[in-house]
């Protein structure tokens, strides 16, 4: 996923610098416009949209395909999300449906900090699946930004398609490299977004083997008391 992330930014970037060879240049005062380099870029631009949409794809499969009653299955767990939920939510769906990222962002902040602090009572399966909520939802805000960034590239390529005047390509050229550039932003910040993800999964991952370590330590331990009642362990106990 990560590295899929890279290469799509990789491209935008390439696709940004080829667009700078698109612009018109000046020839006495008169626009002169590469056809061959804007015919180029509007393929390489399309190429992008389908690649931007199958990694979409992609990301909804890891994630559940959106489906939070899946990701959040145990109510106590709800329960305990909720409480730090931002004024206007009562359950931590709700949020998630919404896509409010601030929201969500506010219930990691402080399950984090209570984990920081050892004051956390939330086990590490809780924070797998968290993790996993505040992720999907992320996910379903950045692609839909980048949908309606793709939309209008889209529509622009249409109008550079549609008219034969150099300066209105011109205008229209630089108009797809701001909004390229808006793309290659979001990319980067879905980059930053995962390996965060990444990191806090791997955290919570060990806090949950460390659980089962623990869990299967005492159902040994207790085993022994049960088959060796008069042991000397057992007294000591």
């Amino acid at each position: 996923m990560k590295m899929k992330l890279k290469t799509l930014a990789a491209a935008l970037t390439a696709s940004a610098a080829m667009m700078a060879t698109a612009v018109p240049a000046q020839a006495a005062g008169v626009p002169v416009f590469d056809v061959a380099n804007i015919n180029q870029m509007i393929v390489d631009y399309q190429n992008q949209i389908q690649q931007i949409r199958q990694m979409g794809d992609q990301l909804k499969a890891m994630t559940d395909n959106g489906n939070y009653a899946g990701i959040l299955s145990d109510p106590t767990l709800r329960s305990y999300m909720n409480k730090y939920l931002s004024k206007g939510y009562n359950d931590i769906f709700e949020a998630a449906a919404k896509g409010d990222l601030k929201a969500l962002q506010k219930v990691a902040d402080e399950i984090k900090r209570e984990d920081a602090a050892k004051a956390t009572s939330m086990t590490g399966k809780a924070r797998i699946e968290a993790n996993r909520l505040l992720t999907r939802s992320q996910m379903k805000v950045s692609m839909s930004q980048l949908d309606s960034d793709m939309q209008r590239i889209g529509g622009l390529m249409n109008q550079i398609n549609a008219t034969v005047n150099p300066a209105q390509k011109q205008d229209l050229a630089n108009t797809i490299m701001a909004q390229s550039s808006m793309m290659q932003a979001r990319v980067a910040q879905m980059q930053l977004m995962f390996q965060q993800a990444e990191a806090e999964d791997k955290a919570a991952r060990a806090q949950y083997a460390a659980e089962n370590r623990a869990k299967y330590r005492q159902m040994q331990n207790k085993q022994l008391q049960q088959a060796l009642p008069n042991s000397l362990f057992n007294k000591r106990k």
